[in-house]
Formats: structure tokens, sequence, C-alpha cells
């Protein structure tokens, strides 16, 4: 439809004028290459753009361009380099927690007659709390709720602020919260959760060799109940 072609075009030209705006950002110049390749059909720019956005230190970026670029392989009937560029994407989408477009971009691959064995191992990881977070993730929950800020989180994992924060935009939305206060809180109680049980006490022993242990009175009872901790030290 004719709007729509109107609006398309007018992204191009919005993208091509920030690229323009910001010369040699490979972020901007890989969006503006990917959306004119993409409008006018034409596999070598959207090639193109699947190399500057590779350079971009946004995941998401990057994995964006190995994913149009290898559906677009896929249309010009390039399968196995077009399966290659998908399976960069499939991983990256994996490593940012971008499970719609990880989906996305398996059902592709699986509608060109590929199968893959690290499929299986996410097919059954929910989609919300903390078994929902890739091992990605998991570490920059624990860094950032044990009070790192995302640059020293950056510092201690070797990789750029820019994952850390697509990381932990993901680890707000699974966990449903909103600040870092309530990320310590829910590391505090995750940690509270898996901490191991309180000991048993032992039982009393009866004095000479082949006594029963004796049962206790009601009051001892509740002595001891007192001094026993009801669950791990907070």
């Amino acid at each position: 439809m004719a709007a729509d072609r109107e609006f398309t075009s007018a992204c191009v030209d919005i993208a091509e004028t920030a690229a323009a705006c910001n010369p040699g950002v490979a972020s901007f110049e890989g969006l503006a290459l990917n959306l004119r390749g993409r409008i006018s059909n034409d596999l070598d720019v959207i090639a193109r753009s699947a190399e500057v956005l590779a350079l971009s230190p946004r995941p998401a970026l990057r994995a964006y361009g190995a994913d149009t670029y290898g559906r677009a392989l896929l249309a010009a009937g390039e399968r196995q380099a077009g399966l290659a560029q998908l399976d960069l994407a499939w991983d990256a989408y994996h490593q940012i927690g971008a499970v719609a477009f990880r989906a996305g971009t398996q059902r592709a691959m699986r509608q060109a007659g590929a199968r893959r064995a690290k499929w299986s191992s996410t097919a059954g990881r929910p989609a919300t709390g903390w078994p929902s977070l890739t091992e990605a993730e998991r570490r920059v929950a624990i860094l950032v709720g044990s009070g790192h800020a995302n640059k020293s989180a950056a510092t201690e994992l070797g990789v750029s602020v820019n994952t850390i924060s697509t990381h932990l935009r993901a680890v707000f939305t699974k966990l449903g919260i909103q600040s870092r206060v309530q990320l310590a809180h829910e590391l505090h109680e995750q940690e509270v959760s898996h901490a191991p049980a309180p000991a048993r006490p032992a039982a009393r022993r009866g004095i000479s060799d082949g006594a029963t242990t004796s049962q206790a009175t009601p009051i001892e009872a509740s002595s001891r109940c007192s001094s026993i901790p009801h669950g791990p030290a907070s």
C-alpha cells in the first residue's frame, strides 16, 4: 500500500540522516544500510549492513544484522550461508535472553530444514523467574545485586558496559522488578531459599550401655526448640 511505502521510506530517511550525523558509528550506519538494503531488496547492501552491525557494541544489533542477512540469503537460495548467519543470530539472541527473537530465528532455520542440538537445551526453560535467566544474565544479576555498578561488573566479566545494560534489562524483565534495590532483595531471597537446612540436634544417649534414649518432658522439648534456629540466618 502507498501509505506503507511512504512510512518505510520515511524510516529509511531518518536512519540515513542519523548515520550522516554520526559518521563512523557502526550502530547508526549499519541500521541505515540494513533498512536501505531491505527496502530495495539489495542483497549486497544487506550483507554490508551485517558487516557493519557486527562492529556495534550492542549485541541486539549484531544479532539483528546476522538475522536479516541470513533470511535474505535463504530467500536468494543460498541455504548454507544463510543458515550460518542465522546460527550466529540465534547464539547472540540466546546470550542476551531475547527469547522471542531467538524463537523467530529458530523457526526460520527449521523451515529451511535445519535442526540443532542446542535448541533442545532451551526448550524447557521457563519464561520468568530465576530459572529463566541465562548463565550470562545470572552472572550479571549476582554482581549487580551484590552492589557492583555496571562499569565494575563489565570489568569483572570482561564485557562492555552496553552488554551489562542489555543483560540487566533482561534480568529486570524476567524477575518482574524495576530497580537494583529490588534485585538485591531478590538475590538475598534466592540465596536464603538455597541455603542448607540446619543440622538436626543429636539424640541424647543413655548413661549406661544398652540404655534407651530418654524421652524429653514437654518443658525440656520446649527449651530445646527455642534454641534451635527455624531457618537459615538472613
